[in-house]
Protein backbone atom coordinates (compact mmCIF):
# COMPACT_ATOMS: atom_id res chain seq x y z
CA UNK A 1 0.00 0.00 0.00
CA UNK A 2 0.74 3.23 -0.17
CA UNK A 3 3.22 4.78 2.56
CA UNK A 4 4.78 8.66 3.54
CA UNK A 5 8.50 9.13 3.85
CA UNK A 6 9.57 11.97 5.55
CA UNK A 7 13.53 13.21 5.42
CA UNK A 8 15.15 15.69 7.48
CA UNK A 9 18.25 17.01 6.27
CA UNK A 10 21.15 18.61 8.50
CA UNK A 11 20.22 22.01 7.89
CA UNK A 12 16.19 21.03 9.23
CA UNK A 13 14.58 21.17 5.66
CA UNK A 14 11.74 18.47 5.69
CA UNK A 15 10.35 16.89 2.73
CA UNK A 16 7.59 13.86 2.54
CA UNK A 17 7.50 11.29 -0.24
CA UNK A 18 4.66 9.06 -0.91
CA UNK A 19 5.97 5.52 -1.89
CA UNK A 20 3.46 2.87 -3.21
CA UNK A 21 4.36 -0.53 -2.15
CA UNK A 22 2.98 -3.51 -3.96
CA UNK A 23 0.52 -6.15 -2.42
CA UNK A 24 2.79 -8.57 -0.69
CA UNK A 25 2.14 -12.35 -2.18
CA UNK A 26 2.68 -15.64 -0.36
CA UNK A 27 5.12 -17.71 -2.77
CA UNK A 28 6.09 -20.59 -0.54
CA UNK A 29 7.62 -22.84 -3.63
CA UNK A 30 7.62 -26.31 -3.43
CA UNK A 31 9.59 -28.91 -5.83
CA UNK A 32 8.49 -32.49 -6.26
CA UNK A 33 10.26 -34.59 -8.36
CA UNK A 34 9.03 -37.47 -9.83
CA UNK A 35 10.93 -39.99 -11.97
CA UNK A 36 9.04 -42.06 -14.67
CA UNK A 37 9.73 -43.84 -17.87
CA UNK A 38 9.50 -42.82 -21.74
CA UNK A 39 10.48 -44.54 -24.86
CA UNK A 40 12.04 -47.32 -22.30
CA UNK A 41 14.83 -44.36 -21.10
CA UNK A 42 14.21 -43.19 -16.90
CA UNK A 43 12.82 -39.65 -16.81
CA UNK A 44 12.21 -37.11 -14.60
CA UNK A 45 9.84 -34.30 -14.14
CA UNK A 46 9.80 -31.11 -11.01
CA UNK A 47 6.64 -29.39 -10.62
CA UNK A 48 6.94 -26.57 -8.61
CA UNK A 49 3.93 -25.84 -6.26
CA UNK A 50 2.97 -23.01 -4.97
CA UNK A 51 0.86 -21.39 -2.24
CA UNK A 52 -3.14 -21.01 -3.41
CA UNK A 53 -3.76 -17.37 -3.07
CA UNK A 54 -0.71 -16.50 -5.56
CA UNK A 55 -1.90 -16.69 -8.97
CA UNK A 56 0.31 -18.45 -10.87
CA UNK A 57 0.03 -16.21 -14.30
CA UNK A 58 1.85 -13.92 -12.41
CA UNK A 59 5.02 -15.92 -11.64
CA UNK A 60 7.87 -17.71 -13.61
CA UNK A 61 10.48 -20.25 -12.88
CA UNK A 62 14.23 -20.41 -13.15
CA UNK A 63 16.14 -23.97 -12.66
CA UNK A 64 19.68 -23.22 -10.92
CA UNK A 65 20.15 -19.85 -12.05
CA UNK A 66 19.30 -20.58 -15.79
CA UNK A 67 16.77 -18.39 -17.68
CA UNK A 68 13.25 -17.98 -16.54
CA UNK A 69 10.12 -19.85 -18.15
CA UNK A 70 6.67 -19.40 -17.75
CA UNK A 71 5.89 -23.38 -16.70
CA UNK A 72 6.43 -24.79 -13.70
CA UNK A 73 7.54 -28.14 -15.00
CA UNK A 74 11.57 -29.06 -15.82
CA UNK A 75 11.37 -32.24 -17.70
CA UNK A 76 14.85 -34.50 -17.22
CA UNK A 77 17.23 -32.37 -15.18
CA UNK A 78 20.78 -33.72 -15.25
CA UNK A 79 21.54 -36.09 -12.23
CA UNK A 80 23.44 -33.77 -9.85
CA UNK A 81 23.02 -32.74 -6.38
CA UNK A 82 21.27 -29.77 -4.76
CA UNK A 83 19.26 -27.74 -7.48
CA UNK A 84 17.14 -25.46 -6.79
CA UNK A 85 14.27 -23.47 -8.98
CA UNK A 86 13.79 -19.59 -8.73
CA UNK A 87 10.21 -18.48 -8.83
CA UNK A 88 9.81 -14.83 -9.17
CA UNK A 89 6.44 -12.97 -8.95
CA UNK A 90 5.61 -10.00 -11.21
CA UNK A 91 6.10 -7.76 -8.14
CA UNK A 92 9.75 -8.23 -8.23
CA UNK A 93 9.81 -10.97 -5.27
CA UNK A 94 11.63 -13.97 -5.73
CA UNK A 95 11.76 -17.24 -3.61
CA UNK A 96 13.87 -20.46 -4.24
CA UNK A 97 12.81 -23.76 -3.23
CA UNK A 98 14.51 -26.08 -0.80
CA UNK A 99 17.47 -27.68 -2.65
CA UNK A 100 16.60 -31.08 -4.13
CA UNK A 101 18.80 -34.09 -5.74
CA UNK A 102 18.13 -35.78 -8.90
CA UNK A 103 19.89 -39.53 -8.96
CA UNK A 104 20.81 -40.92 -11.90
CA UNK A 105 19.51 -44.19 -13.35
CA UNK A 106 21.57 -46.02 -15.62
CA UNK A 107 19.51 -48.02 -18.83
CA UNK A 108 17.85 -51.28 -17.62
CA UNK A 109 19.55 -53.99 -18.49
CA UNK A 110 19.15 -58.00 -18.08
CA UNK A 111 21.66 -60.98 -18.47
CA UNK A 112 20.18 -64.69 -18.20
CA UNK A 113 22.46 -67.78 -17.11
CA UNK A 114 22.66 -71.05 -15.37
CA UNK A 115 22.31 -71.04 -12.20
CA UNK A 116 22.09 -74.51 -10.20
CA UNK A 117 20.89 -77.84 -11.60
CA UNK A 118 17.91 -77.00 -13.77
CA UNK A 119 17.91 -73.32 -12.43
CA UNK A 120 18.03 -69.66 -14.57
CA UNK A 121 19.54 -66.41 -12.94
CA UNK A 122 18.32 -63.25 -14.09
CA UNK A 123 20.56 -60.45 -13.52
CA UNK A 124 19.07 -56.73 -13.59
CA UNK A 125 21.33 -53.95 -13.64
CA UNK A 126 20.37 -49.87 -14.21
CA UNK A 127 16.99 -48.59 -14.03
CA UNK A 128 15.36 -47.77 -9.97
CA UNK A 129 17.00 -50.80 -8.67
CA UNK A 130 13.22 -52.02 -7.60
CA UNK A 131 12.58 -55.09 -9.80
CA UNK A 132 9.70 -57.47 -10.79
CA UNK A 133 10.42 -60.24 -13.10
CA UNK A 134 8.12 -62.53 -15.41
CA UNK A 135 8.92 -65.69 -16.61
CA UNK A 136 7.64 -66.22 -20.09
CA UNK A 137 4.76 -63.89 -19.30
CA UNK A 138 4.21 -65.65 -15.93
CA UNK A 139 4.45 -62.71 -13.15
CA UNK A 140 7.46 -63.86 -9.97
CA UNK A 141 7.23 -61.11 -8.72
CA UNK A 142 11.28 -59.45 -7.27
CA UNK A 143 12.51 -63.25 -7.40
CA UNK A 144 15.04 -63.49 -9.99
CA UNK A 145 15.66 -67.25 -9.81
CA UNK A 146 14.10 -69.61 -11.97
CA UNK A 147 13.63 -73.70 -11.82
CA UNK A 148 12.44 -75.09 -15.52
CA UNK A 149 11.04 -78.66 -15.71
CA UNK A 150 12.12 -78.91 -19.83
CA UNK A 151 15.05 -78.29 -22.17
CA UNK A 152 13.62 -75.04 -24.04
CA UNK A 153 13.69 -71.22 -24.89
CA UNK A 154 13.23 -69.30 -21.76
CA UNK A 155 12.69 -65.66 -21.90
CA UNK A 156 12.50 -63.21 -18.61
CA UNK A 157 11.58 -59.95 -18.64
CA UNK A 158 12.64 -57.29 -15.90
CA UNK A 159 10.53 -54.17 -14.91
CA UNK A 160 11.84 -51.83 -12.41
CA UNK A 161 9.89 -49.24 -10.51
CA UNK A 162 9.37 -46.43 -12.78
CA UNK A 163 7.74 -48.83 -16.25
CA UNK A 164 11.13 -49.60 -17.88
CA UNK A 165 11.77 -52.80 -19.07
CA UNK A 166 14.43 -55.36 -20.32
CA UNK A 167 14.18 -58.55 -22.25
CA UNK A 168 16.46 -61.66 -22.82
CA UNK A 169 15.73 -65.43 -23.83
CA UNK A 170 18.14 -67.90 -24.14
CA UNK A 171 17.97 -71.74 -24.48
CA UNK A 172 18.27 -73.65 -21.08
CA UNK A 173 18.68 -77.38 -20.56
Amino acid sequence: GDHIVYVRDAQGCETEWNITFPESVTINPEAVVVFGCTNNVSTNTVTVTVDTSTDPADLDYSLDNGPYQTSNQFENVPAGLGHYIDVRHTNGCIQRTEAFDIEEYGPLALVLEEGGFNEIVATATGGSGDYEFTLNGEPYGSTNTFLIYESGTYTVTVTDSYGCFATASGYFE
